[in-house]
């Protein structure tokens, strides 16, 4: 869930590739990923 816009349906990876961009880099040093227990292999993958 994105807290911020209280969107449950945001997948961590989408939410990781937003960071990035509004951070101009790709390394997300400090930062935590959270996930449901059972994250889909997809966004694994892409993490």
């Amino acid at each position: 869930m994105n807290e911020a816009s209280n969107d449950t349906t945001a997948h961590t990876e989408v939410q990781a590739i937003n960071a990035w961009r509004s951070l101009g880099h790709y390394q997300l040093t400090d930062c935590e990923i959270y996930s449901s227990p059972e994250p889909w292999p997809i966004c694994i993958g892409s993490l």
